[in-house]
């Protein structure tokens, strides 16, 4: 997050990081969240469909820690199964930018309530981002984040030319400019009353505070998330 603030306690219990497995262990990847277990038993995360192309790779994803430092074996659960968009175009900024990991196990996480058309954020709304991607030098150790404003997909098609209404795009220039950078895709966008409205897609190179980041719309696909996960 650019110009991020210290995450509040709400966002810590909701937030995870997905590490891949890379030679020497786990490397820190992107952001996620636990959306629920099904009637099966089976507990299932969300994130973007960018962040698991390697799809055959090792995956962990640790929650409930405000420091990636702090994580501790008992924070994790290992990804069984990797269920990316049938539609999301690999190696590309594409739409339809999501992906389900069915987990080991009940992750260390409070259950991400997900939007519906019904209760998605409007144009003008004030949503909350986070994630422990970059600060503009390094990933942060700390989960930060920053509140910011909803713009039009018309708005934000002068930015982008590809968005759709499949997407859902922020913008904050009110007050102190901030954006989400590298390492915060598939983190989340929350509305005030902690309904994820999004997750993190993708932006201009740099992060610049002055250009849109364009978040995967969640109720765009809570007819896909429930058919493919049951939840």
């Amino acid at each position: 997050i650019i110009i991020g603030d210290i995450a509040s306690q709400s966002l810590v219990e909701r937030q995870g990081a997905l590490y891949f497995g890379a030679t020497g262990g786990f490397a820190f990847q992107c952001g996620a969240t636990y959306i629920g277990q099904n009637g099966s038993g089976d507990h299932w995360v969300l994130t973007a469909a960018h962040c698991v192309e390697a799809t055959t790779a090792a995956y962990l994803v640790a929650f409930g820690k405000a420091q990636r430092s702090e994580y501790t074996t008992a924070d994790t659960v290992s990804v069984e199964q990797v269920i990316i968009h049938p539609s999301y175009v690999f190696g590309t900024v594409s739409q339809n930018d999501i992906a389900l990991l069915r987990v080991s196990g009940q992750p260390n996480a409070t259950v991400s309530d997900l939007a519906t058309f019904s209760t998605d954020a409007p144009v003008d709304d004030t949503v909350s981002i986070s994630g422990f991607g970059s600060t503009g030098f390094s990933s942060s150790d700390v989960l930060l984040s920053a509140t910011t404003r909803v713009i039009s997909t018309a708005e934000c098609q002068s930015f982008f030319g590809q968005v759709d209404d499949s997407q859902i795009c922020i913008l904050d220039d009110i007050g102190t400019p901030q954006n989400a950078c590298n390492g915060d895709s598939g983190g989340p966008m929350f509305r005030s009353n902690l309904v994820q409205v999004g997750l993190t897609s993708f932006g201009q190179q740099g992060c610049p505070t002055s250009v849109p980041s364009v978040y995967t719309r969640v109720s765009a696909f809570r007819s896909w998330i429930q058919s493919n996960s049951g939840i």
